[in-house]
């Protein structure tokens, strides 16, 4: 695997609040730190694990309030690491404004991942343990207690080399490995994974 750009964001909610706000890093991590590199290790395995299930699917641009193809698109353009937080940080916006409307949800941890291994990959991982997971007040991890991937609330991954190949036009595409880019996955079955994001 090959790391290439990593940041992590926390966004703070309660459940029942019907707020949600966001501490947003600065910069992106180091990926020569043992520490990132044992964080991304573990979260790779996040598709490769056993009772893992994950839902494939698009992004769906019908939704107005969905700008997050259009944060990636941009992102995709330059790939550098000033997009790169661009692109997490309005993310994470997103998920707060997801969260807002679902009183149960609660924040945690989210961590962004760009990496490639076959493909060039998006991982975006919501840990909600703060045990598992300890963050300096730059939000670096200082920490890691254990990947313990039943503790994994949920992620989303994109394949950003069969992203690509849609030119955002994924109502109308033929392909099913292009069809199928986008993929979230729980420790258990849980349709509502992908209630975070728009997707068809």
């Amino acid at each position: 695997m090959e790391i290439k750009q990593v940041v992590i964001h926390e966004l703070l909610k309660d459940s029942g609040a019907s707020t949600a706000e966001t501490k947003l890093a600065d910069k992106v991590l180091d990926i020569s730190s043992p520490m990132v590199i044992e964080l991304v290790d573990g979260l790779g395995k996040l598709y490769s694990t056993k009772g893992n299930h994950a839902i494939y699917g698009t992004f769906s641009r019908k939704h107005e309030t969905n700008e997050f193809p259009n944060y990636t698109d941009k992102y995709l353009e330059d790939e550098s690491d000033d997009l790169f937080l661009a692109l997490s940080s309005r993310c994470l916006a997103e998920l707060a404004r997801e969260a807002k409307a679902k009183p149960t949800s609660t924040g945690g941890y989210i961590v962004f991942v760009r990496y490639k291994e076959q493909y060039d990959y998006l991982l975006i991982a919501m840990i909600k343990d703060k045990k598992m997971l300890q963050v300096n007040a730059d939000l670096e991890p200082v920490s890691i207690i254990s990947i313990d991937l039943s503790k994994i609330h949920q992620a989303a991954r994109i394949n950003l080399t069969s992203y690509a190949n849609t030119s955002g036009d994924e109502e109308n595409l033929d392909n099913d490995e292009v069809k199928t880019y986008l993929s979230f996955v729980s420790p258990k079955t849980n349709h509502d994974v992908s209630g975070y994001f728009n997707v068809n």
